[in-house]
């Protein structure tokens, strides 16, 4: 693979991965720099630490900006509900091989902690109502009620089903009780 794909699988990996991390779980809001719902709270300018800097990129700044506006827009943030989802996106979106796309992060240190879901079978799964296991977005919160109406699998991602939900949510298995 050459330099410039591995940049590329590189970059569109650390957008995803940072536009589907909760704003808690950001560096930026745990250094007071934006507010739980991505808001700044410091212009770049302001910032004094290096910490601060590393944590408020134009990097960073872009794919936040992008992050509130999609979670503005109805079912916006829902196709990245998760992040086997997002690299199944990813999949489909460069035309990549899962196999690429692992080797690539791989390659730049990245970790993946996939989990199996080869014990999923029919018997398993069946249509119905779930509650969310955790978080996926604003509007796909812990506790609420989704629908899974269509068994099979939108898509796999390193041994991961990904489902969509009947309101447009991509999630996996583990994310449903």
């Amino acid at each position: 693979m050459g330099i410039s794909r591995v940049a590329d699988v590189y970059y569109t990996y650390r957008f995803i991965k940072t536009l589907v991390t909760k704003w808690e779980d950001m560096d930026a809001y745990k250094l007071g720099i934006i507010d739980e719902k991505g808001k700044n709270l410091i212009k770049y300018r302001k910032l004094k630490t290096n910490e601060q800097k590393d944590a408020f990129t134009t990097f960073h700044r872009l794919v936040f900006n992008i992050k509130r506006l999609m979670e503005i827009m109805p079912f916006g943030r829902s196709k990245l509900a998760s992040y086997a989802a997002a690299l199944f996106l990813l999949r489909e979106e460069t035309g990549m091989s899962e196999e690429g796309i692992m080797n690539a992060l791989d390659e730049l240190g990245y970790e993946h902690h996939l989990e199996d879901e080869l014990d999923l079978t029919e018997d398993t799964l069946v249509a119905g109502e779930y509650i969310l296991n955790h978080t996926l977005s604003e509007e796909f919160s812990r506790g609420k009620v989704v629908t899974l109406v269509d068994l099979e699998p939108i898509g796999k991602f390193s041994q991961t089903f990904i489902y969509k939900t009947a309101e447009g949510c991509h999630v996996t298995y583990e994310n449903l009780r």
